[in-house]
């Protein structure tokens, strides 16, 4: 909040820079977000760093390649506010490991236009460098869930991956130190028992729970949790639509059970058959809950996960058909008395 807006813009002013519209509505602007931050109290939390390389044709933007390497991501946030400058960490600052976070990966981002489809060639590009797909990732997303994990809500999907290569480095080092304690290893020594280590459980980058591409040329996607709401909505319909159903057939049952002979054992047989049945409904519901949260894996085959409950209209049949026969039986027995009494 103590940037000079009207010293700077009078600067533009006497350059020439911009037209008198334009350095108007940009002050606008300049003040608005100046007047936010210092209400709001807002201040840097984040800073992203790494080195880019980008490719595209000087004569065309249909394909635009940017290769990002080295990203570290640092901790800016400090709880007194940003009082000296510089406002962020210079080269000289010693860092500890909740200031910094280093993304062990590259990011190749390819932005296409004018196509329908991923051209054959870049597929096969993505295959042969065995790049990951990761679907919306995001360089501030990561670092707000690993450097201020209090503030986010809902982790990324890709987090439990790099938390549990977190944790094996961390075991790895610390049993590490516990041998070099125990025991003087020799250089080569220990310099065999970490390859041997290497070799068998190679820690240099996160292990990603990936899946095959389903359309591609054999590169790999993440697999992720790929929940859609409206599943589990439908799902919550069609319980309540069965649930219905059952309603009207206890109603029924309940009715029979205020008559007496015949009739109250018919009310009887169709209160356990209900019963059964709204059982059923309960089950079959956290059953198709289970398989939508257990289909999230974005490239698993889609046709062995049918949802729909195929044997529901046969039981709501039965159901229905057990109603139809009770009310049947109980119309047969007062003809029967009416005809027995005349």
């Amino acid at each position: 909040g103590r940037f000079d807006i009207d010293g700077c813009y009078k600067r533009l002013e006497a350059e020439g820079a911009f037209s008198a519209k334009a350095r108007k509505a940009m002050k606008a602007i300049a003040q608005e977000v100046s007047a936010m931050i210092r209400e709001k109290q807002l201040q840097p939390i984040l800073r992203t760093s790494y080195y880019r390389c980008a490719f595209q044709l000087a004569t065309s933007n249909d394909v635009r390649i940017s290769l990002d390497t080295q990203m570290s991501l640092l901790n800016e946030f400090r709880g007194a506010g940003h009082p000296t400058e510089p406002w962020c960490h210079i080269s000289s600052d010693l860092l500890s490991e909740d200031e910094v976070n280093r993304f062990p990966f590259a990011i190749l981002e390819i932005k296409l236009q004018n196509v329908s489809e991923t051209p054959l060639w870049l597929r096969q590009t993505l295959a042969d460098v065995e790049a990951v797909q990761v679907h919306k990732f995001s360089k501030f997303q990561h670092g707000m869930a690993f450097l201020h994990p209090e503030r986010v809500s809902i982790l990324p999907h890709w987090h439990q991956d790099f938390l549990d290569w977190h944790r094996a480095l961390q075991e790895r080092n610390a049993a590490l130190a516990g041998e070099a304690k125990r025991a003087v290893i020799s250089r080569e020594a220990r310099l065999r028992r970490v390859s041997s280590t290497d070799d068998d459980d190679d820690l240099t980058v996160p292990r990603l729970k990936t899946a095959l591409a389903p359309v591609g040329e054999g590169h790999q996607l993440k697999d992720m949790q790929n929940l859609d709401p409206k599943a589990v909505f439908a799902n919550e319909r069609t319980m309540l639509h069965y649930a219905e159903k059952g309603l009207y057939a206890g109603l029924t049952a309940v009715a029979f059970l205020h008559m007496t002979g015949i009739p109250r054992l018919l009310g009887g047989f169709l209160s356990v058959f209900t019963g059964f049945y709204l059982v059923w409904v309960l089950c079959s519901y956290y059953d198709r809950l289970n398989r939508i949260l257990g289909r999230a894996a974005v490239a698993k085959d889609k046709t062995v996960l049918r949802l729909n409950l195929t044997e529901g209209p046969r039981v709501v049949l039965c159901l229905v058909g057990a109603v139809i026969t009770c009310m049947l039986a109980k119309a047969a027995v007062g003809r029967m008395e009416l005809e027995s009494s005349t």
